[in-house]
């Protein structure tokens, strides 16, 4: 949709700056991690490196540098029946496998830096798919890659919020970086025709659940609440002590409904792909640099 250029700004012929980039790229990186060639993923939920984005956006990526990528996991799943038979207690297990699968392709698969392991995975459930996307490390794409149709419902979000409580507009609080906006990024590269009834906001029953990553302990994986949950009143109006907005907020203007925290203490042990759903029929991966897919099997 909006390709993205490896390495920057094209030059006529190559430069000995260049080539050496272009080997720098083939190469390990100075933090042992290994990008010079994409990873299968392992895990049933097929989660793994948006390789197209991490090796080629922001356009001055270094090529050779873990600190200067961009990192998002993510999955897209699609289903022969509507996922709201799926219940909230298994979105959960599925949400809590799908971050496990990320952090094994981070540490095992490419050997990155467990600092560089984004600090959220989330699922958006709608229709017959699951949108599984992790918030973003690095420089913000929801703000700074393209005029995309989220960050114009972000710039929604700002102004109501600047309406209704008297506080200058601005950014998203984590400058929408988090999983529930990556994964509205992924729904409309999907469901990308413009038309008014494909719009997410005009979706019956979709649901998110997310869960944050432990640093202290990559193999836990707390529920939570959207970013700036706190910033309402008990009537869910905006407190103007606290000036600043964030998924909860977009959120409800998306009228998506976060699946609650206690509903994830009877999660089952695990959720078997074929059985819910009627089965999965698609599993893929949907690049955020590009717009284009990387099909897995179906199970």
């Amino acid at each position: 949709m909006f390709p993205c250029s490896p390495f920057g700004k094209r030059h006529g012929g190559h430069s000995p700056f260049w080539l050496a980039l272009i080997l720098a790229s083939l190469l390990p990186s100075a933090f042992g991690a290994d990008f010079s060639q994409n990873k299968d993923p392992k895990g049933a939920l097929r989660v793994r490196l948006d390789y197209g984005l991490a090796t080629s956006w922001p356009k001055d990526n270094q090529p050779a540098s873990a600190t200067k990528r961009t990192y998002v996991y993510s999955s897209h799943l699609v289903f022969k029946e509507s996922v709201d038979s799926i219940t909230d207690e298994q979105l959960w297990r599925i949400t809590v496998d799908a971050h496990q699968e990320m952090v094994r392709n981070h540490k095992d698969e490419f050997g990155a830096p467990t600092k560089f392991i984004p600090g959220i995975m989330s699922v958006l459930a709608v229709n017959n798919e699951l949108f599984i996307t992790s918030s973003q490390r690095g420089q913000s794409y929801t703000y700074d890659y393209s005029q995309t149709p989220v960050k114009k419902e972000l710039e929604l979000c700002s102004l109501i919020w600047g309406v209704n409580t008297g506080l200058s507009q601005q950014r998203h609080r984590n400058s929408g970086s988090c999983g529930e906006v990556m994964a509205a990024h992924q729904y409309y590269l999907v469901h990308n025709s413009g038309k008014k009834e494909d719009a997410l906001g005009n979706q019956k029953g979709g649901r998110t659940a997310a869960v944050r990553t432990t640093p202290s302990d990559l193999t836990k994986a707390d529920p939570t609440d959207p970013c700036a949950s706190k910033n309402l009143d008990e009537h869910g109006n905006p407190l103007p002590e606290l000036p600043d907005w964030g998924c909860r907020q977009f959120l409800d203007m998306m009228r998506l409904t976060d699946i609650p925290l206690e509903k994830a203490d009877n999660m089952p042990e695990r959720v078997e792909l074929n059985e819910i759903a009627g089965g999965v029929v698609l599993i893929e991966q949907v690049s955020l640099c590009s717009g284009g897919s990387q099909a897995g099997p179906s199970r």
